[in-house]
């Protein structure tokens, strides 16, 4: 990869980073248990926050040690759309499939949301062969939902969003 796509791309994650620090910061406490609703987004959002900031840090040192010139890249071929999915396209396709995630959250409710997610992460992440069984990603992604669900609810005695399931 490009070490200025590399600084890019890890600058934008740093701003997410920020980006959900803000909105951790923001969610409503409830003085139910020992742990808050806010402490995991903020693990996550610190996390982001710095591994994205050592990935660009890394990235300008290895593009001050590499000496070559930034102008010079390969002459790129036009891409099928399946080859952008398999390169590039799967960041971009997760972006978008964690923006619908967010957005149906509140709407749909933690469970059918984080099972529709899942589900489309899964297809997109697996091969061919893996999405024949097409079963088995739908039983995975609702085990999962409910699993998480249920620990958050009777574990850590934290609400999540029920959505329409209420």
């Amino acid at each position: 990869m490009n070490r200025v796509k590399e600084i890019v791309s890890g600058s934008a994650f740093v701003l997410i980073g920020i980006l959900l620090l803000i909105k951790a910061s923001s969610i409503k406490i409830i003085p139910r248990s020992g742990v808050s609703s806010a402490v995991f987004p903020r693990i996550i959002a610190w996390a982001i926050l710095i591994i994205a900031s050592i990935y660009v840090i890394l990235a300008i040192v290895r593009q001050k040690k590499a000496d070559v010139p930034v102008d010079e890249k390969p002459v790129e071929k036009k891409q099928t759309f399946s080859e952008f999915i398999n390169g590039k396209g799967v960041i971009l396709i997760t972006f978008v499939l964690i923006t619908a995630y967010a957005f149906l959250l509140s709407r749909l409710g933690f469970i059918l949301s984080t099972v529709l997610y899942l589900i489309g992460q899964i297809f997109l992440l697996a091969t061919a062969r893996q999405r024949k069984r097409w079963w088995f990603i739908l039983l995975i992604a609702i085990v999962v939902a409910v699993g998480v669900y249920y620990a958050f609810y009777y574990g850590f005695h934290l609400m999540l969003p029920k959505g329409i399931l209420r």
